[in-house]
């Protein structure tokens, strides 16, 4: 789930429900929850990306959108990139050449400084074992870059990141290493 600051609602989209990996099991679409009214919403938009889970999601303020990259669709994990707009309640395919690796378990994060999606890590499937790659994405372009860095946290899936506006850091924490 992402905040989207512009109409002040938490968007959420997919992800399981209870244990289970089976797909009838997974929620589908995206919702939001408004302050205002305490209220979940459906967001029944005409197109959606496929029911998934182990994707990861940001807002990027400066485009006003929700963007979901990977995610586990069922039987594979993928490398697509869809960005919601919640004032059209539209979702739109911006999948491109270029993108990171397949994968699911990953984290995104919007920095406010940079005006980028940064992405970290996840796992291309339980068999190929952990990424610890570091990616950017630009809304304005809609292209994905690789982050080449002197110094990255190992390889793992399933953390948590948040961006520090004040100090201008990505700020990673936690996952497992042992993969799924």
């Amino acid at each position: 789930m992402a905040y989207d600051s512009g109409s002040d609602r938490v968007i959420l989209f997919g992800g399981l429900s209870g244990s289970s990996d089976r797909a009838e099991s997974w929620p589908s679409g995206a919702w939001a929850y408004d302050f205002n009214s305490n209220a979940w919403a459906r967001l029944a938009a005409p197109v959606e990306p496929a029911t998934r889970f182990g994707h990861a999601v940001a807002y990027d303020t400066q485009a006003e959108r929700v963007i979901l990259f990977g995610g586990n669709t069922g039987g594979s994990t993928t490398s697509h990139t869809w960005a919601y707009d919640f004032r059209v309640n539209r979702w739109a395919d911006l999948s491109s050449m270029g993108s990171p690796l397949e994968r699911a378990g990953h984290a995104l994060v919007y920095d406010t400084e940079s005006h980028r999606i940064v992405l970290f890590g996840g796992s291309p499937s339980p068999a190929e074992g952990l990424l610890s790659d570091t990616w950017s994405y630009d809304s304005g372009t809609n292209s994905w870059a690789h982050v080449t860095t002197t110094a990255a946290p190992s390889s793992r899936e399933r953390h948590a990141m948040v961006y520090d506006s004040e100090s201008d850091r990505t700020i990673l924490f936690g996952g497992s290493s042992a993969g799924r």
